[in-house]
């Protein structure tokens, strides 16, 4: 009996040692990708995550009023809208502070 452990049949053999000179080349982009720049700007991304969360700010006031006049809306769905609108608001006031954050500390750099 010897002390040898050998690898179990059901993995894998272990791969070949590759040449620390096929590290060393840059990599390149495929030619199926391009080179070209983001079509949206970030003032658009802004605004489209600002309208977002005033649409769900307003369903949320839609649903509540609804819910309250007796519509077919059951308090789960009501709960669930205003979570929502809740946690969409508080995402936005954090992306504005961090935005506020980073003016001042440009503001302070010194030049």
């Amino acid at each position: 009996m010897t002390n040898m452990i050998s690898q179990p049949a059901f993995l894998p053999a272990p791969a070949q040692a590759v040449p620390f000179t096929a590290w060393s080349q840059p990599l390149a982009l495929p030619e199926s990708v391009p080179n070209t720049q983001p079509t949206v700007s970030f003032a658009d991304l802004l605004s489209q995550s600002l309208d977002a969360t005033n649409g769900q700010q307003q369903q949320m006031h839609s649903q509540i009023a609804g819910s309250l006049t007796g519509s077919d809306l059951s308090m789960v769905e009501t709960f669930s809208a205003a979570r929502e609108a809740d946690l969409a608001l508080k995402l936005t006031l954090q992306i504005r502070n961090k935005l506020i954050e980073a003016y001042r500390e440009i503001q302070n750099l010194q030049l």
